[in-house]
């Protein structure tokens, strides 16, 4: 039975102002999606969704923006996702490259040194440190270029769904009206607390560490420099410093033995003994505190990220340590992640097992980073003398060796995430056939396959003769396909390879671009094609994605390989894109 309004409540819905609709029971069209809560995730999510053409609202129940730094550390893969989203300019503005870390052990001396320079020959070979203030500031400011906005103080009270949309009853500014809104999605990114989760019925399984934390963002006056972090493995637990991108300002994070149910005060005196007992800094002054905070650490995280036409993404979905800072890199990964996807199935262009994938993609990353950051937290703070006397040094040993700190690099950077698994993936590396000459792959060239992160590259753009890299290409947001010519051009297979890309320009017109990686340095006179055309001077991108003869590589919106063939394969491309896409004819 329909529920029935009290005379107080104002019920609005996605049309124009016509009272005869309700009477009439006209029907209206809805909005397509509704995002809720206006963090990084839920920032990420609308902006991505708008410049596709998404009709979306963003609302959240708190009065405004928030002023404080909260998280802080930005990933690599994070800051190749705002590059492609044109933001990453004024991210780096305020913020400030974490270089390197150090650990000292209990008696002071250091025992480790870890360099995040260790990334290989990616973009962003470094931890970015910015204040969640300002990178929510610029994403606001990237909503309102989409043509978005964010809808304060509009507090989520009932949400219901059926076959054919969401229906969700919203607090209005005042408190005192209500507004109805009917969407074809609802995405909640409404953190730890959500609400949205919480109407579905969806749990949220996990634990709570048994220990507290204190953390303070505060002026230190020290001769240490304000680029790399410091740790203090102390044997009453661990304190570490790390550099906020403001003069002087530091954030602190203590471990302090739980010794009643009852939470501590923190003040900033308390602090201040708590530091000189554990890092034997007695010339430092601490002062000027603009957060004080005490908390315990949730490990928790939701059995399944979508209930019907209802999502979950970032905190909503997933909460853990902030070991390692991988928290907010996840939320905003997993907006990425759907974003263009369901932009493409409101749009007509994608079918819904393409919806299918995003539970099936992201929920075994939630799992790992909640495993790893359990782990790491887990063992810094452990307090078992065996580990403090055996397990502690042997790491601290084994951390300083290249190959190890390349793999925490890496690990840390998240561009390691793959979706191999993955529905959406098609395609493994080529061997050889059995009895056969043994295959043998050049050292220059890398193992890439489906469902990895599409790797970097530099040609020079034929058009304008300017050189770029591939992830320019994924600033336009659509699907592109690389379509190589292999090392040694023949013209036969080229005229081929050209008539594969028109064939996909017939088909697909506004969904995908081809792009023909001439391995030369200028595009030949018999080679009859008027489109995008990247020459591959010195074979960087022929090396980086590990191709030498003609072949196909489809690369998804997110920067992430959709299908890889190590031989030219037209059957299955198309057969891989009639599984997820809708063909849309000229």
């Amino acid at each position: 039975m329909a529920r029935q309004f009290s005379d107080k409540e104002a019920v609005t819905r996605n049309e124009p102002e016509d009272p005869s609709n309700r009477e009439s029971g006209r029907a209206f069209t809805p909005l397509d999606v509704l995002v809720v809560g206006a963090g990084p995730t839920g920032l990420v999510m609308a902006s991505e969704l708008l410049r596709r053409g998404i009709s979306c609202r963003l609302i959240d129940q708190k009065d405004g923006p928030s002023t404080t730094s909260r998280a802080l550390g930005m990933q690599s893969r994070t800051l190749e996702l705002f590059e492609q989203m044109g933001i990453i300019t004024p991210i780096l503005e305020h913020a400030l490259k974490l270089w390197e870390t150090y650990v000292y052990g209990p008696d002071g001396k250091l025992q480790m040194r870890m360099n995040w320079q260790a990334l290989p020959q990616v973009p962003y070979p470094y931890q970015l440190v910015v204040a969640q203030a300002h990178s929510e500031s610029v994403l606001r400011e990237y909503l309102k270029e989409q043509g978005g906005q964010v809808e304060w103080q509009r507090e989520l009270v009932e949400l219901s769904q059926d076959e054919q949309e969401v229906t969700a009853r919203v607090k209005s500014e005042n408190g005192t009206t209500f507004e109805v809104i009917h969407a074809r999605y609802v995405i909640g990114c409404d953190g730890a607390h959500s609400f949205v989760r919480k109407s579905q019925g969806i749990s949220f399984e996990g634990s709570v560490m048994e220990a507290d934390f204190w953390l303070a963002d505060a002026q230190l006056k020290w001769e240490r420099p304000q680029r790399h972090a410091y740790v203090w493995s102390h044997q009453e637990g661990l304190f570490s410093v790390m550099p906020l991108p403001f003069d002087q300002q530091w954030r602190l994070f203590a471990h302090i033995p739980r010794r009643s149910e009852a939470p501590e005060e923190v003040t900033l005196e308390r602090f201040r003994e708590v530091f000189t007992r554990r890092t034997g800094e007695l010339g430092t002054v601490i002062c000027k505190a603009t957060w004080l905070s005490n908390f315990h650490i949730h490990q928790r995280m939701v059995t399944r990220y979508r209930q019907g036409r209802v999502f979950l993404a970032g905190d909503a979905a997933h909460i853990h340590s902030p070991t390692g800072g991988q928290g907010l890199n996840t939320g905003i990964q997993d907006a990425y992640n759907l974003a263009w996807k369901l932009a493409l199935v409101l749009g007509k262009q994608g079918k819904e097992s393409l919806l299918e994938t995003y539970e099936s993609e992201r929920l075994p990353v939630a799992q790992s980073v909640l495993k790893a950051t359990g782990a790491g937290t887990a063992l810094q703070y452990a307090q078992h003398p065996v580990v403090k006397k055996v397990v502690s040094p042997l790491l601290s040993r084994l951390i300083q060796l290249p190959a190890i700190q390349r793999k925490i690099a890496l690990a840390s950077s998240e561009l390691l995430i793959n979706y191999r698994p993955s529905p959406l993936s098609h395609g493994r590396e080529q061997r050889p056939p059995s009895g056969g000459k043994r295959w043998q792959k050049p050292v220059s060239l890398r193992k890439v396959q489906a469902g990895d992160r599409a790797p970097q590259a530099t040609f020079l753009d034929a058009s304008s003769q300017t050189p770029r890299t591939v992830f320019q290409l994924f600033q336009q947001g659509v699907i592109h396909l690389l379509l190589f010519t292999g090392l040694h051009v023949r013209i036969s297979e080229t005229v081929r390879t050209t008539a594969l890309a028109r064939l996909v320009c017939a088909q697909w017109h506004d969904l995908i671009v081809p792009h023909l990686v001439f391995a030369g340095k200028e595009q030949p006179s018999w080679l009859q094609w008027s489109g995008s055309l990247l020459l591959d001077v010195d074979h960087e991108v022929h090396s980086a994605y590990g191709m030498q003869a003609p072949a196909l590589c489809l690369l998804r919106p997110d920067g992430y390989i959709g299908m890889i063939s190590k031989r030219f394969d037209e059957y299955t491309l198309f057969e891989y894109l009639r599984t997820f896409f809708v063909t849309q004819r000229l």
